[in-house]
């Protein structure tokens, strides 16, 4: 196993051995990763029970991602994307990436937006 996806509402996890073809394409209720989730930003994840650096709000998940590179607190980024709220965090937290439908989440400089 080198990728996965796990179709959320279903539970259903599927482990994979390359990208595919057309590589990661963000899809509601899916959540994809490389095996280690390392350099891959993620959908329907984030960080609930990472320490706060700062919010930031109006922006989109890639602005949130650069607000994340441009904050020297900030390892670890959410974006609740409905309500462009952006959270900016020091560290994953205890409970690390967990599924949460409609956030994006990532490390500070996460590929894939």
């Amino acid at each position: 196993c080198n990728y996965w996806d796990h179709e959320i509402g279903n539970k259903i996890c599927r482990l994979r051995s390359s990208e595919g073809d057309g590589g990661p394409i963000p899809t509601p209720n899916y959540a994809a990763g490389a095996q280690d989730c390392t350099g891959l930003c993620l959908t329907n994840y984030g960080y609930p029970s990472g320490p706060m650096c700062d919010t930031v709000y109006g922006v989109d998940s890639k602005g949130c991602r650069e607000a994340c590179e441009r904050d020297a607190c900030c390892n670890y980024w959410d974006h609740e994307v409905q309500n462009s709220i952006c959270r900016l965090r020091s560290e994953a937290g205890g409970d690390g990436a967990v599924v949460l439908p409609g956030f994006d989440a990532g490390i500070q400089d996460c590929l894939g937006l």
